[in-house]
């Protein structure tokens, strides 16, 4: 979270709830993304209307900053109060209907022109396990964790977090300040169910109702309807309801069957409550965008309450082109209803703009039915990129992001670029101004002043204002000659004085109509700190209210056979703490597998970190992550190296933040004693060494990114070949994981001999608890636990009278209380095997379990093979 920005200190937003934090930064992005800053919108009419819903937090600070952080009532004030808008400000909970309701509240604030914009949308973040435990005692969660809407395996929800927000003003006046359009909102309205069986319990007559109003009030041809994102719950009560009642609806205008498709995100994400509506919508414009319909996945076999042969909608199963309808547009629906009992709908068409001209991320707004002299940036007209942000950091990051932006889209308007970056984005203290005649020179530039190489140039063209220095801007005359100088276009004259703090009026430095805004930039760089939510009321564990009897020294005591089948148990005892063998049973019939996985589009562009240090591997792996991060710096290690010394060449590259680290390269390591301890020592031995150099550094709390490459550490397939070397590498990592927070870690094995696959690795996300991905023959896996069929699985018991027992380090205090527990109960021969030589001590203990009628032998042994020989012999 970035608190300076919003200016909130960091004890505040300490107590803020995740909520709050994240709807100020996303509400921020979105109006960015509309090409509105907050020095224009301060003090107007501008709405704003959130959904949200009321989940407990469990957070245990009281204090007032508490309390106006968690309150649900400021989620829409607080970002009324950071911009100054002066339109309504409303929190709207209806459960997962609670978005949609709000930006149909909005649609009536602009109708009424009580507002002149509206920010709209909703968000619901589960930072606490309490709702999830209420969600299954009411059994609402699905046990396969799987959200199938329509589907006849459908049994229940599965849940995300999730937000959205949309930017909403009324048609004309969007086409008047020639906003970019992704969609008009045709039609839109609320009702309730009112009384049904069950306070939760759906209405079909009442959905069914609200759409037939709505399509009558807005005069909506229900065949020009090609798509309805329906609400989806994904169960066997929800799902017959909803396509009831839209059948219901559709056949009081129409006699069609199966033209309209059907469809749910919550399938893709789960149940987001009260962001739901809005990310509903958000899912038609994109579709909209890309005149596409996406499939409803999770959908193999219909619900068999649900008649899709007699129904005007049927579930679409596969990406397809979406074609304009008989009016040359495309039109959806959009259905959330929340347990509330209050149900929302609207309609949706694509925005048709008059000039037909498309672009990588834009189309021309509707401003005048005549062709465009649009600009071209070049030697004969030149152009300012200007760039700011509230910190030195965050405008280096700008300027990546914009130069990585650039390189993606080349086919984009330079000059609408220039144009929108100029009047669609706030002006902050750090600034650079660039004059500029091609896209190359421009990601040449932004290049260089990322990675600090500062030019003459670079240096006159990066600064940062000083709130005290007087502005030529403040006087009339000098406003006079800002005038005269944009007039005259003398464009390194007003960037220099952008960067001293003036104002400069960029739009009158083009011709009119010659540039537009664009959308889908890359938004401003919010610093990614850290604020803990206060200490969390974790659920009391079951092992916390034990009966204080007697325990068996191991879960085998009672020579229980885990793997036998129990059956149904309806008269589960209730108390807390109560341990039944079915649940053991359970927990037992699983174990770890591998699941392959398939990666997502990459949504944005990353940032690149600035300082990269390159650890271990081959010339060509080396090679090619410098490829990608062409300053990286490579790090060689010396086997006995000491902490000292790494300390001192740590400190020669400034403040890391990415560290890659790979695999010492052994080709066909020989399994042999010493191999193995030399690989180890080069390996995690060297590695252990650096963490203790990094945090002797103070990078223990620092943001700090490892990327750990292994080779055939773990095993896929039976075929293939283990290198055990450093997989001592794995359980490293997996601990610093959860020992150091703040460092987010990547583990990723390969193949001996696979290329590096760096553009998949670098979209993997990094673990929290330091799970690793695996990569074969071109897939990804990740571990998963699945159930075992142990149904043809018999066991006899773990201990049997007069057996014989091997005890490594028997001689201990464990060892000892479990080798009397076997000896008295099992008549058991025990032996013990230990490093120990055996003394005075070790034959008092033999002799006092010896009187308990069992013989008992004692062998010291220096390693594992000797023992191995010696137990063999003995036996």
């Amino acid at each position: 979270f970035d608190p300076s920005f919003f200016h909130i200190s960091p004890r505040e937003a300490k107590a803020m709830d995740v909520s709050q934090r994240i709807l100020l930064e996303e509400c921020y992005k979105a109006l960015e993304d509309a090409n509105y800053t907050p020095s224009v919108l301060s003090g107007k009419q501008v709405a704003t209307v959130i959904g949200s819903t009321a989940i407990h937090s469990g957070k245990t600070d009281f204090s007032h900053f508490s309390m106006l952080g968690s309150h649900m009532s400021i989620l829409a004030s607080r970002i009324a109060y950071f911009l100054n808008l002066k339109g309504p400000a409303l929190a709207i909970d209806t459960a997962c209907s609670s978005s949609l309701v709000a930006i149909d509240i909005a649609c009536q604030h602009l109708k009424s022109h009580e507002a002149n914009l509206a920010i709209a949308g909703g968000i619901t973040i589960y930072a606490h396990p309490g709702a999830f435990l209420s969600m299954r005692d009411a059994g609402m969660l699905s046990p396969t964790g799987e959200c199938r809407p329509f589907d006849q395996a459908a049994d229940g929800i599965v849940v995300g977090d999730g937000v959205g927000i949309v930017i909403l003003k009324r048609l004309q006046d969007a086409e008047r300040d020639g906003d970019y359009i992704y969609g008009v909102i045709q039609a839109s309205g609320t009702n309730q169910d009112g009384q049904t069986s069950g306070i939760t319990v759906p209405s079909f007559q009442s959905q069914s109702q609200l759409q037939q109003t709505i399509y009558q009030r807005h005069h909506i041809n229900v065949e020009d309807l090609q798509y309805i994102e329906a609400h989806g719950t994904a169960t066997k009560l929800g799902d017959p309801i909803e396509i009831h009642a839209l059948t219901d609806a559709f056949k009081k205008f129409t006699a069609k069957k199966g033209f309209c498709a059907i469809g749910s995100l919550k399938a893709n994400i789960g149940h987001t409550t009260a962001a739901a509506g809005v990310l509903g919508v958000i899912k038609v414009l994109l579709s909209l965008k890309h005149k596409q319909i996406p499939p409803s996945i999770n959908f193999s076999r219909e619900n068999e309450h649900i008649d899709f042969a007699n129904s005007p909608v049927y579930v679409n199963t596969t990406l397809k082109p979406w074609p304009a309808n008989a009016k040359g547009s495309r039109l959806a629906g959009i259905s959330s209803f929340g347990f509330s009992g209050t149900n929302a709908h609207a309609v949706i068409s694509e925005y048709v703009a008059q000039d037909q001209r498309t672009g990588t991320v834009a189309r021309v707004p509707r401003a005048t039915g005549l062709p465009r002299p649009y600009m071209q940036i070049n030697e004969a007209t030149p152009g300012v990129l200007i760039l700011s942000a509230q910190t030195q950091e965050g405008l280096q990051v700008s300027a990546r992001a914009i130069a990585a932006f650039l390189q993606k889209h080349n086919d984009i308007n330079l000059a609408d670029l220039l144009y929108t970056l100029q009047v669609g984005r706030e002006s902050w203290p750090y600034r650079l101004a660039l004059v500029i005649t091609s896209k190359e020179t421009l990601i040449t530039q932004l290049e260089q002043f990322v990675i600090g190489k500062n030019t003459e140039y670079l240096k006159r063209c990066a600064r940062k204002i000083n709130k005290q220095e007087s502005l030529i801007g403040d006087s009339e005359e000098g406003k006079e000659l800002i005038q005269k100088l944009v007039q005259h276009k003398k464009l390194e004259k007003l960037a220099d004085l952008w960067l001293h703090g003036n104002e400069i009026s960029w739009e009158e430095c083009y011709p009119q109509g010659s540039v537009k805004r664009l959308a889908g930039l890359p938004n401003y760089p919010f610093a990614r700190d850290h604020y803990e939510i206060s200490e969390i009321d974790l659920v009391p564990s079951h092992t916390n209210s034990y009966s204080k009897g007697e325990f068996s020294p191991t879960m085998h005591a009672q020579n229980t056979d885990w793997y036998q089948r129990t059956g149904e148990d309806p008269e589960r005892p209730a108390k807390q703490g109560t341990q039944t063998i079915k649940e053991k049973d359970k927990a037992l019939k699983s174990a770890f597998a591998w699941d392959r996985v398939t990666l997502l589009p990459q949504a944005s562009v990353a940032s690149a970190p600035h300082q990269v240090v390159i650890i271990g591997g081959t010339p060509e792996e080396r090679s090619a992550i410098a490829h990608i991060y062409p300053y990286a710096h490579t790090l060689e290690i010396p086997t006995n190296a000491s902490i000292e010394r790494l300390v001192q060449r740590l400190q020669e590259f400034g403040a890391i933040e990415q560290l890659f680290w790979l695999e010492p390269c052994h080709p066909q390591l020989a399994l042999t004693q010493e191999s193995i301890l030399t690989a180890q020592q080069e390996g995690v031995l060297t590695c252990f060494r650096l963490i203790k150099a990094l945090l002797q550094l103070g990078y223990g709390s620092q943001r700090l990114h490892w990327t750990v490459i292994t080779r055939q550490t773990r095993i896929l397939h039976a075929n293939e070949t283990c290198h055990p070397a450093h997989a001592s590498l794995l359980g490293l990592f997996g601990s610093l994981a959860k020992e150091y927070p703040r460092w987010s870690i990547q583990q990723v094995d390969l193949l001996a001999d696979d290329f590096l696959p760096l553009t998949e690795m670098l979209r993997l996300p990094a673990d929290p608890q330091g799970h690793g991905w695996l990569y074969r023959h071109g897939h990804w896996y990740r571990q998963i636990l699945v159930p075992l069929d142990s149904s043809s699985v018999k066991t006899s018991g773990a201990y049997r009278k007069g057996g014989v027992y091997v005890v490594i380090g028997g001689a201990g205090g464990i060892g000892e209380v479990w080798s009397e527990y076997l000896i008295r109960r099992y008549q058991a021969q025990m032996i013990w095997i230990g490093r120990r030589q055996i003394d005075a001590a070790i034959l008092t203990k033999q002799e006092r379990l010896a009187d308990l009628g069992s013989r008992l032998m004692k062998k010291s042994c220096g390693t594992l093979v000797r023992f191995m020989a010696w137990s063999t012999q003995q036996l």
